[in-house]
């Protein structure tokens, strides 16, 4: 029986039991083709990935498939890569993820990568290695970028695939309880995916290149399925994945029917936009919360409708503070998110941001916040565009972006200061919401408990009164995080 390896790269801080998610861009891929020796490697769990590389390049091996995000995970893919020509310069790797598919020409071009699969890679890949084992044809598998003769070959674009056609993801292949999550009310969370795209316009986002702003969900029974697939792996909590869950509320109303028929008792964490949540009456969110729905991730990015408008995320600040009362009333924890350093962005917007993570933490005891994100244009996005007509220059190889520092880059839109003042923010913000980091910390670090809790005041001080002149801290966590 022939092999197939697919591997998944570390990420960056990849914490068991934290920041390990459920390696579903390797797993679909590989749920057409069960006729082979299927073999999945987490590098971001298995500190001996080395050894079963070396071993399972004595099998017969087909190839061996890589997923990419932009940033830390292309360095460290890389280096898989490295060691496995190192060993078999013949083996055939092939790079799959949001990544490539954005930019799979400049990927290509890397002399390791033999192939970039497109898009949505489940009918690709399963092409691709049917096409490498009877070696057909390279050219009529759709979705394909490749190299040949020293020319890079794009193949015809590959339609969506259909999920309803999708077989299950195969967990077989992992041990789910490294999988375990204990970031949310429960210290088994699992991952679940119901639907893909997304038919908002952000212009941060990569969705409107990669989904073309499509929104394909499951239906509801099969919906229900992976919710009990989940039940069966020991999972008490789902976090759905999809990258906007409650696009139709019909759909939603008639999941919450089928949970409470099947008398299905399981919490739920997903994506919610303000919005959604400002539009929706009482009867809805007590639906959503009986049903289980515990906790929302809210992308509110901005404290600024300038800057909000400009990033076309289609919200207002008055919005934010509705939805977050009735969050409250529910009794719906929300996990915000916040974005500065845009183009056009001022010190003012910025101090807007601040005082609004502040603000929702005093008006929402059940809050939680992550930090300030530093604002990156991705390739493919509107704002990546925009950026370039301002003097962005973005890496020029596919090397390149696996070094890209998020933290501490500077752009040409920005000045020196408010580079400087952005870096800080996004290291001492992680810390002005103390809840998220005690959830998952050993009961027993006591002491470490209590310095992130006196931390959290220090910071929410500096916040509150916009102090960020003297920061000797985040020299000491830029430290920790390249031990990390």
């Amino acid at each position: 029986m022939k092999t197939i390896i697919m591997i998944y790269p570390k990420v960056g801080l990849d914490i068991k039991g934290s920041s390990i998610f459920l390696p579903l861009s390797i797993l679909y891929p590989l749920s057409k083709l069960t006729e082979y020796n299927l073999k999945v490697i987490d590098q971001r769990i298995e500190e001996n990935w080395k050894e079963k590389v070396r071993e399972l390049l004595n099998e017969d091996i087909i190839c061996v498939g890589i997923s990419f995000m932009s940033g830390s995970q292309i360095k460290y893919g890389l280096g898989i890569i490295s060691f496995i020509k190192e060993i078999s310069p013949e083996t055939k790797i092939i790079a799959g993820g949001v990544h490539p598919s954005l930019l799979p020409e400049q990927t290509i071009e890397e002399k390791n990568i033999d192939f970039v699969v497109i898009g949505e890679g489940e009918e690709t890949f399963y092409d691709l290695v049917k096409s490498l084992e009877n070696s057909k044809d390279l050219r009529k598998v759709k979705g394909l970028c490749f190299k040949k003769d020293g020319k890079i070959i794009k193949t015809e674009e590959r339609p969506f695939v259909k999920l309803k056609n999708l077989p299950k993801e195969l967990y077989s292949l992992i041990n789910i309880k490294d999988y375990y999550l204990s970031w949310f009310s429960s210290k088994k969370s699992l991952s679940l995916l119901t639907g893909r795209g997304c038919p908002h316009r952000c212009a941060f986002c990569y969705n409107k290149v990669f989904n073309k702003r499509m929104w394909r969900p499951l239906e509801t029974k099969e919906m229900i399925k992976g919710v009990k697939e989940i039940i069966n792996l020991g999972g008490e909590t789902i976090e759905i994945l999809d990258d906007n869950f409650f696009t139709n509320i019909k759909r939603i109303k008639d999941f919450c029917q089928e949970l409470k028929k099947d008398k299905i008792n399981m919490k739920f964490v997903a994506n919610c936009r303000v919005d959604d949540i400002a539009k929706w009456d009482d009867d809805i969110l007590n639906m959503l919360h009986d049903c289980g729905f515990i906790e929302f991730y809210v992308g509110v990015e901005s404290g600024s409708d300038k800057i909000l408008n400009k990033i076309k995320k289609d919200i207002i600040v008055e919005q934010i503070f509705l939805a977050d009362g009735k969050l409250r009333k529910a009794n719906i924890n929300p996990i915000y998110s916040f974005m500065a350093g845009f183009p056009g962005e001022e010190y003012d917007d910025i101090k807007k941001t601040i005082d609004m993570m502040l603000r929702l933490l005093e008006m929402n005891p059940n809050a939680s916040l992550t930090g300030l994100k530093i604002f990156t244009p991705f390739p493919g996005t509107e704002l990546y565009e925009e950026c370039k007509r301002f003097g962005f220059k973005s890496p020029e190889t596919f090397k390149e972006w696996g070094s890209f520092n998020y933290n501490s880059i500077e752009y040409s839109w920005r000045t020196r200061k408010q580079d400087k003042l952005l870096e800080k923010l996004s290291y001492i913000t992680y810390f002005l919401d103390k809840k998220s980091f005690l959830k998952v910390i050993n009961k027993r670090k006591i002491m470490l408990k209590c310095l992130i809790v006196l931390y959290s005041k220090l910071v929410f001080l500096r916040c509150k009164y916009h102090i960020y002149s003297f920061t000797p801290e985040v020299f000491l966590m830029k430290k920790f995080k390249k031990v990390i």
